[in-house]
């Protein structure tokens, strides 16, 4: 499951690198000991999606 999360993570990704041109943020939530991560966030000029892991 969270192998297919990371693919998806990824493919996301560089969809919106080669859509948008400016800077792109990606913002990681981890759980509280930090020890895994369970959302990230995209903003760019075009897109601003969550994907997470629960």
């Amino acid at each position: 499951m969270k192998i297919l999360a990371a693919a998806e993570l990824c493919h996301q990704l560089v969809n919106i690198l080669n859509e948008c041109s400016h800077s792109v943020k990606l913002l990681g939530i981890t759980n509280e000991d930090s020890t895994e991560v369970l959302k990230f966030r995209f903003n760019s000029c075009h897109h601003s999606s969550i994907i997470s892991f629960l």
